[in-house]
């Protein structure tokens, strides 16, 4: 893999973050499947289509996506981390698919073939880069021109009660830790939609939009099921993590969530609204090219 200015990421999945996400990824993708759906949907993958899954995590995309394009397309997924690849591989010779290829690589930088998918699709793989527009130009040249970019990123925090509750509760318990710089690489990177809009723009993407739409994320074994995944990923984990938390702790973090997400479901089912950005753009098309040059 390349150096890049996206080395502090790559360390953390490729650490113990990383290997967490592994271990609990039948949950997340649980909870994420809805996000996935919509995000398929809309990117409107066709029978033959080659799809590019920038951040492919643990596989449960490139899975959903190859089903869409058939034999006769492919689906090329992309990640900076060895442990998530590795269980995306295992994930896929589980499902028997000759169509799906896989490269630890860093989108930034990654020579991608020029012009050689049909569609770029990620499930919030995308607001890891320290140079979002460099990334974004480098996936777009990817693309046939014209060709679309989609990809799902969280809402804010405020529409976000699965990353609010488990903040709240546990700088309640262990204190509070520094905040992330806003538009810093991390789950919350892309919550100003204005701001993507405008960095899409500037790496020369076209018919650049953003919708914001609300779904549920749903999960068996409620709310202790919810509570004990929080305290592994999301900003329960980072908390608990900057302030060296003992085992006590984490322990009294997760009663303390088991109460508080009560209220979002049953002993069997978890289910919490959510909010999250659809964003899409194209990539340019040689008319677009000419038109700036005229």
């Amino acid at each position: 893999m390349q150096d890049s200015g996206n080395a502090g990421q790559i360390d953390y999945w490729n650490d113990t973050p990383g290997q967490r996400w592994v271990t609990h990824d039948t949950e997340l993708d649980n909870l994420h499947a809805p996000v996935a759906e919509r995000l398929l949907e809309r990117a409107g993958l066709k029978p033959g289509d080659r799809v590019l899954d920038i951040g492919c995590g643990a596989g449960a995309t490139c899975v959903a996506a190859a089903s869409r394009v058939g034999r006769d397309g492919g689906v090329f997924g992309v990640d900076v981390s060895s442990p998530l690849l590795l269980r995306a591989a295992r994930r896929i010779e589980a499902h028997g698919l000759s169509n799906v290829e896989l490269a630890q690589a860093d989108a930034q930088s990654h020579p991608f073939k020029s012009e050689s998918f049909d569609v770029v699709i990620a499930r919030f793989g995308m607001m890891f880069f320290s140079d979002p527009v460099a990334a974004f130009r480098n996936v777009s040249e990817a693309l046939r021109p014209g060709a679309p970019m989609v990809f799902a990123a969280w809402a804010g925090a405020e529409f976000n009660p699965w990353f609010s509750i488990p903040k709240q509760v546990t700088e309640t318990r262990v204190g509070t830790a520094p905040p992330s710089l806003p538009g810093a690489p991390g789950p919350m990177a892309f919550s100003d939609a204005p701001r993507v809009i405008a960095l899409l723009a500037a790496a020369g993407l076209s018919d650049v939009s953003a919708e914001r739409t609300d779904l549920e994320l749903v999960l068996p074994g409620g709310a202790a099921a919810a509570a004990r995944l929080a305290v592994y990923v999301g900003p329960a984990a980072r908390i608990l993590r900057i302030k060296e938390a003992t085992q006590s702790d984490r322990k009294d973090v997760v009663e303390a969530l088991v109460h508080a997400f009560e209220d979002y479901g049953t002993a069997d089912e978890f289910r919490i609204p959510a909010s999250v950005y659809l964003f899409s753009a194209r990539a340019a098309a040689p008319e677009l090219e000419s038109t700036k040059h005229a």
